[in-house]
């Protein structure tokens, strides 16, 4: 059976002294993560704002 410091030992090539550090790392794997995702996404809402959508409307009208 593969547990998840084996597994990350695999990948990384190092264990974890213990599972407190194993969570601590994959929670913050996970934190980072979706910090990252936010701000993609509130970078791509700010970038979307800077387009002439009034231009676009009209065009589409014509």
């Amino acid at each position: 059976m593969v547990t998840a410091n084996k597994f990350w030992s695999q990948i990384f090539g190092f264990a974890f002294s213990n599972k407190l550090w194993l969570y601590f790392f994959m929670l913050f794997v996970l934190i980072t993560g979706l910090w990252m995702i936010f701000h993609g996404v509130v970078g791509l809402a700010l970038n979307l704002c800077a387009y002439d959508f009034e231009g676009i409307r009209a065009w589409m009208a014509a």
